[in-house]
């Protein structure tokens, strides 16, 4: 029997990605309290808080492999995270307005019972188009869970229209790098495709 997989969020963005690859899944949201002030890398960052998170939810099973991630967008070299308000998403959309940002998924696989754990991360980058001041306010008005993206867009949800590429990793610039996660489960001797 394939062992129980444990993925340790809410988002509904990773509960797509994982279905996308066909995995049987349940949810136990961590309740790992995230420190955005530690002195690391935004690389280091996605990662360690990715670990945390798997960490926590792996303290409540004996057996299971536990999946956490956490994504951090990356602009002039700073981590740009979930906007407090609609002024403060209005704010960072139009300063993405015709520049590229790099966002980052820090990914965790925790095997709980063998206590073998992969950490590591997938990097991707968006370019948005040139927007005006009232096309960021009527997509804000239209999408309002994006007060619950980082940077203020979802590339998978209405966000897709405002961005002109992508490059990178696009599952990492979606909530989780989908390739990284399918080779860790291989490696902890998880079948994804039987």
């Amino acid at each position: 029997m394939p062992p129980k997989i444990i993925l340790a969020s809410q988002s509904p963005r990773r509960k797509q990605l994982l279905k996308q690859i066909g995995l049987d899944f349940e949810v136990c949201e961590s309740q790992y309290e995230e420190d955005m002030s530690l002195d690391k890398s935004p690389v280091e960052l996605a990662e360690f808080l990715s670990y945390k998170k798997a960490e926590e939810v792996a303290s409540h099973y004996q057996e299971g492999i536990v999946v956490a991630g956490d994504t951090m967008i990356i602009f002039d070299g700073k981590v740009i995270g979930k906007p407090k308000d609609m002024a403060d998403a209005q704010q960072t959309l139009e300063k993405f307005s015709g520049k590229k940002v790099e966002v980052t998924s820090g990914l965790t696989i925790w095997d709980t019972a063998s206590n073998k754990k992969i950490t590591t991360h997938g990097t991707g980058w968006v370019k948005f188009r040139n927007l005006d001041k009232k096309e960021i306010k009527n997509y804000l008005q239209a999408e309002p869970e994006a007060l619950g993206f980082a940077g203020s867009f979802g590339a998978l949800n209405k966000g897709a229209v405002l961005i002109e590429e992508f490059s990178g990793d696009f599952y990492s610039i979606t909530g989780l790098p989908l390739t990284k996660l399918y080779v860790g489960l291989k490696k902890l001797g998880v079948k994804v495709f039987n």
